[in-house]
């Protein structure tokens, strides 16, 4: 879910982008929930309270996937996810994820908009 916020994608499309790196064995799921994507088109909606979750194989994976961002880009990268959390998630959740967005933004605080 997180991912797919971030990405401005259904969870569909957002399982669909992740395949080919799953398939690769670049990201492994943490349960069951991603078969039930398997073979659906973005349209397709996917009924039910369970999230796909994945984590990557490994630090180093992660690592060169971060690496892939522009330095220059990083920090801007951060706030937008920050605030993307903050508009895609619930109030509830909001609550219960509130270190996350505080910690997005944090390391993109050189480019948060001020008044002055």
């Amino acid at each position: 879910m997180t991912l797919a916020i971030i990405c401005e994608k259904s969870e569909v499309e957002t399982a669909a982008l992740l395949w080919k790196a799953l398939q690769e064995g670049l990201i492994l799921p943490q349960n069951e929930v991603y078969k039930f994507y398997v073979g659906r088109e973005a349209k397709d909606e996917v009924k039910g309270s369970e999230i796909v979750t994945y984590k990557f194989l490994h630090d180093r994976v992660q690592q060169a996937a971060y690496s892939l961002i522009p330095a220059e880009q990083k920090q801007y990268t951060h706030f937008r996810i920050g605030e993307l959390l903050l508009q895609g998630l619930s109030p509830a959740e909001q609550e219960e994820r509130i270190f996350d967005i505080v910690n997005q933004w944090n390391m993109g605080q050189a480019v948060i908009p001020t008044d002055e």
